[in-house]
């Protein structure tokens, strides 16, 4: 399927008429959708995950999986678009979507796929993937494949958005294993507020080795270690900007290919990605914002999304206010 999907979305449910009765006027109030919008313009962008949506035939009561597979039909038409049946859907969910105001994206996807996950049980047969592990970490893993794979890990899901995180903690002085954990995510969080404030800008790289470094516990005598157990198809990178009340507006330097080894060292498939979408969001304030994306539309086309607005992009004018970054696993 050749990317195109070059339409932007509407970010209007239905104009409501609130009566103002202190000036005896009419406001004409429309939804805040900008974080959905942008949200569903970066997932419609994901070339495999479009066409698998495209082709899954939903059961009667897969209600967000029709109309995420309505809505790309739509963008894939070139049809006027809008995402208010999917809020709909949403809402059902988590009663924060009821409401028209302003919502946070990377809670938003989480949430979206998490569901998307659920609806599209039963379309991969499970394979026995902690059979090879021994000791703390083959009992870990079993607790994680019990709690996780067997409730919900049936779907192409799993393989294209969520990724495995191994916690171990060990002994400082002679590296004794303590314990184990494994942890699913269908995105990467990386908090920003071990910065200084005055910091103007940071490479990404640096931030996931704070991330993924070796921390040191209270005890003083234990230590914990991250690293990623499992890498999806599509990583998703969200930037926890939040610091205290407030918004660090730090430039974040990343390439268009990432090389991730160094943070998925028993990971024996390729750690080769590429960006393919950026959220961005425009605040000085952790209380209010507006989102956009640019994403990649094949090739080396990239077009930014502005909610209905939408205009082809240079390649080399994309890092700016990035929140949540994209990147597809290399073929």
């Amino acid at each position: 399927m050749k990317k195109q999907w070059i339409k932007g979305l509407t970010n209007y449910s239905s104009f409501k008429k609130i009566y103002n009765h202190y000036y005896y006027s009419v406001i004409y109030y429309s939804a805040n959708l900008c974080y959905m919008n942008s949200s569903i313009q970066c997932l419609a962008h994901l070339e495999e995950f479009a066409h698998w949506i495209l082709n899954i035939r939903p059961k009667d009561n897969d209600n967000l999986l029709k109309e995420t597979q309505n809505l790309f039909e739509e963008m894939n038409n070139e049809k006027e678009s809008s995402v208010i049946k999917i809020k709909g859907e949403m809402a059902k969910l988590d009663k924060r979507y009821e409401r028209d105001d302003q919502q946070d994206a990377n809670e938003f996807i989480s949430l979206f796929l998490n569901e998307i996950l659920l609806e599209t049980q039963d379309t991969i047969d499970l394979i026995n993937s902690y059979s090879q592990l021994e000791g703390l970490e083959k009992q870990a893993f079993e607790k994680l494949w019990k709690r996780f794979y067997l409730k919900k890990g049936k779907s192409y899901m799993v393989d294209l958005f969520y990724g495995i995180l191994k916690t171990e903690t060990r002994k400082i002085n002679n590296d004794e294993l303590i314990s184990v954990n494994f942890h699913m995510y269908n995105m990467l969080e990386l908090p920003l507020y071990f910065l200084d404030k005055n910091c103007s800008n940071i490479d990404l790289n640096d931030i996931l080795k704070n991330f993924f470094e070796k921390k040191n516990n209270d005890d003083g005598e234990t230590y914990d270690r991250t690293i990623i157990y499992k890498m999806p198809k599509y990583l998703i990178i969200f930037f926890n900007r939040k610091n205290d009340k407030e918004y660090l507006d730090i430039k974040i330097n990343y390439k268009f290919e990432e090389d991730f080894s160094a943070y998925s060292p028993e990971n024996s498939g390729e750690h080769k990605y590429e960006l393919c979408g950026i959220i961005h969001y425009n605040s000085d304030t952790t209380n209010y914002g507006h989102y956009s994306a640019t994403c990649n539309v094949g090739g080396d086309n990239w077009y930014y999304f502005n909610d209905s607005v939408y205009k082809e992009k240079s390649k080399e004018n994309l890092n700016k206010n990035e929140i949540i970054l994209f990147y597809s696993k290399k073929k």
